[in-house]
């Protein structure tokens, strides 16, 4: 399970790799990138991809 650090690492590291292109790329995919990165900081239990696709419905 990805914790709250590890998720805000990554998400870090993204906006710091291509500053420019991640601001002109917000969209429906940072959106649901955004989601699950905070979906995983704040839940208390293992959680796995269907988990994730049912609750956005997908």
């Amino acid at each position: 399970m990805v914790t709250d650090t590890e998720a805000k690492s990554i998400l870090l590291k993204i906006i710091e790799s291509k500053p420019t292109n991640f601001v002109k790329k917000i969209g429906d995919i940072d959106v649901g990138m955004d989601f699950v990165l905070v979906y995983l900081s704040e839940t208390k239990h293992e959680v796995y991809a269907t988990e994730i696709s049912s609750i956005m419905n997908i």
